[in-house]
This record gives C-alpha cells, sequence and structure tokens, in this order.
C-alpha cells in the first residue's frame, strides 16, 4: 500500500471518510426517526492516527480545511468546527506516541478526542446562538448515542483505519 503513503492521497481518502461519514449518520438518524441524533466521525479517528505517521502542520492544516468543509457542507456557516477542530489537533499533537500502542488507549483517546469535538461545538453554537437546546437534552439525545456508535464504529474499522492512515 505505498501509494497511500502520498499526503495528497491521503486527503483525498479523508475527505471521501469525512463524506461517508454523512452518509452513515443520515441513514441511522432516518432509520431511528431522528429520535436520537447519531455523528458517525470516523473521520476523526482517521486524523487521529495521521498525527502518528505525518507532520503536525500537515495535519492542522488538514483540520482547518476539514473544519472548513464541515462549516459549509453541514452548518452552512464559518466558525464552530473551523475552530474546534485544529485546536483538538493541536493538542492531539502533544500527545505521547504510547497511547497509540493497543486498541483500549487507540479507543479511549479517539473517544476523548470524539467528546471534546461534540462539547466544544455545542458550547460554541450556544454561544453564537445558533442552538437553543438544553445542554442535558444535548448529552441525552446527540453525545451519548454519538460516542456508543463510535465505539461499535471504531471498534470495526480500527485496523482499515490503521492500515491507510498510519503507514
Amino acid at each position: 500500500m505505498s501509494w497511500v503513503k502520498n499526503k495528497y492521497i491521503l486527503l483525498f481518502l479523508i475527505f471521501l471518510l469525512f463524506l461517508i461519514d454523512g452518509q452513515i449518520s443520515y441513514l441511522l438518524n432516518s432509520f431511528l426517526n431522528y429520535t436520537v441524533i447519531i455523528s458517525s466521525q470516523l473521520f476523526l479517528a482517521a486524523l487521529l492516527f495521521m498525527h502518528r505517521s505525518k507532520s503536525s502542520a500537515f495535519v492542522i492544516f488538514t483540520s482547518v480545511a476539514l473544519g472548513l468543509l464541515f462549516d459549509f457542507y453541514y452548518l452552512n456557516h464559518i466558525g464552530v468546527v473551523t475552530l474546534v477542530l485544529p485546536s483538538l489537533s493541536f493538542f492531539t499533537a502533544k500527545l505521547d506516541s504510547r497511547y497509540f500502542i493497543n486498541f483500549f488507549s487507540n479507543l479511549v483517546v479517539y473517544l476523548i478526542f470524539v467528546f471534546f469535538f461534540n462539547i466544544f461545538s455545542y458550547f460554541l453554537s450556544f454561544l453564537y446562538g445558533f442552538t437553543a437546546v438544553s445542554l442535558p437534552f444535548f448529552i441525552t439525545f446527540n453525545l451519548a448515542p454519538t460516542l456508543v456508535f463510535n465505539i461499535l464504529a471504531f471498534s470495526f474499522c480500527r485496523k482499515a483505519l490503521k492500515r491507510l492512515f498510519l503507514s
């Protein structure tokens, strides 16, 4: 898989994963009649694995680009994810490589990344006036189902993501 080591191929793959995440989220939410909101965020796992194999500047640039795309594609305004994703990428770049040695530590770091991504996005959206949803409602009907789904998705996709983005 030497062709995957090219940075531009990785950018395309993470963009494709970003779009697939949106379609998975839409499919799950329409299947559940929007009683709970589940967000597939496997592109965050890909970003985490890219931190281990690519330079921090490249990953932060990628997270800025993904943040802009996320804001345009899903939120129709710039600001929330464009601020949150590069900030989390910056702090993740400071993590030691020993946090990525086995499945459990990978899962914990990924869940922390997903948790902070969603919580910071919620608080910025609330601060900007983009949402009026209460925090308990958000945690119960959005954050908890999102974390459960992403645990399962990460468990199934970890080896493929690791092979693609950690090579």
